[in-house]
């Protein structure tokens, strides 16, 4: 699960494990729970995503929405409380600049609906190499 976290916050926010709140935590385990329940996501896709690749699948999307939700970092639109996102990254984390920087500049990206914002949030910390960063 230490992982998936990670990964999920990667889309718009950066929380590694020393950053966590035990209300952040909380607040994800019942997000994750919730979101899988509601969203039935392939895991082969989980993979893909945690190996760094990009995911192209309106459900994953739709999970991920869910879960950047539940933790506080969207708002009810999908669109990416940037000032929020960037109040949980650790102030000792090497990246924070970068990861600073790419959270500022994807957050004005904004889709139809939360589910198409969630993948172009996805999609441009993919092109500001975010995920490469984080997983090394």
């Amino acid at each position: 699960m230490q992982h998936l976290t990670i990964f999920f916050l990667t889309l718009s926010v950066v929380i590694v494990k020393s950053a966590l709140t035990p209300e952040d935590l909380m607040n994800l385990q019942m997000s994750l729970r919730r979101c899988k329940s509601s969203n039935q996501v392939d895991p082969s896709l989980m993979s893909q995503a945690l190996n760094g690749q990009m995911v192209n699948n309106h459900e994953f999307d739709c999970f991920i929405a869910c879960i950047l939700q539940g933790i506080g970092v969207t708002s009810e639109d999908g669109s990416l409380k940037a000032d929020t996102a960037i109040d949980k990254i650790p102030e000792s984390f090497q990246s924070r600049d970068v990861i600073i920087n790419a959270i500022r500049s994807c957050s004005s990206r904004k889709g139809s609906d939360k589910c198409q914002t969630a993948h172009i949030l996805f999609e441009c910390m993919h092109e500001k190499n975010i995920p490469n960063i984080l997983m090394g």
